[in-house]
């Protein structure tokens, strides 16, 4: 598809995210949105069985934990009719995904905008796109 670069995920349907990344991983959808491309990226979380799995170098007392990409994508975000839109169809595509782990899904975006209380109203550089409401999109999305 023009304009959409995709890697799939590294958990196949059949196997679930607790079977993975064990009883108390997350997944989380992160996304940076700008006037060009929405970027969105969905990680497991999952707590590191030792130091060397963590990537850090910290002696923090920290819970370790370990963060895999699963799936990413980018779109042109002209081609995105909304934040919803582009959530909607990144699920829909995303294989780790099913409708059960949607509600354990936690999601956070960067926009270019002001946001107060969960909401959007205008984003200057994204004009077709108005009235953002973040808890509308987590009720319709199941998140």
């Amino acid at each position: 598809m023009p304009g959409h670069t995709a890697r799939h995920a590294v958990i196949p349907r059949n196997r679930s995210i607790e079977s993975v990344g064990g009883p108390d991983s997350a997944l989380i959808i992160a996304g940076d949105i700008g006037g060009t491309n929405c970027r969105l990226r969905l990680l497991l979380v999952s707590k590191a069985a030792d130091k060397k799995d963590t990537g850090s170098d910290s002696d923090s007392e920290e819970p370790k934990t370990k963060t895999q990409l699963l799936y990413a994508a980018k779109y042109p975000t002209a081609s995105c009719p909304s934040l919803e839109e582009a959530l909607a169809r990144f699920t829909s595509e995303a294989p780790a995904l099913d409708e059960a782990e949607m509600s354990n899904v936690v999601c956070v975006v960067g926009l270019p905008s002001d946001v107060k209380n969960n909401r959007v109203a205008r984003i200057a550089n994204i004009p077709h796109w108005v009235d953002t409401d973040g808890d509308a999109i987590a009720e319709k999305l199941g998140l």
